[in-house]
């Protein structure tokens, strides 16, 4: 099936708002499940362990974690509470 821009119209004007919000939220990359989850900040864990954000950041490298940009930001970057688990652990 071939969508126009005549045909998503019409189905964007019929759609309840609630619809038409969600749809809005995915075009826009801001579905739920990545909104819920929560990020932490490199310098989170650094001031708990008591050892620089450079470190943090190695051992991340060395045990194949890799950061995941915070939502509405340019260059800030976090990693996952599981992520982390999974650093403190090996």
């Amino acid at each position: 099936m071939e969508a126009t821009l005549e045909s998503v119209w019409t189905a964007w004007k019929s759609a309840d708002p609630e619809c038409r919000a969600a749809g809005l939220r995915a075009l826009q990359g801001k579905n739920e499940q990545r909104s819920s989850e929560r990020l932490i900040r490199w310098k989170e864990p650094a001031g708990r362990l008591g050892v620089s954000v450079r470190t943090i950041r190695n051992g991340c490298t060395a045990a194949g974690i890799t950061g995941v940009k915070l939502p509405g930001r340019q260059r800030a970057v976090g990693i996952r509470p599981a992520d982390l688990e999974r650093l403190l652990e090996g």
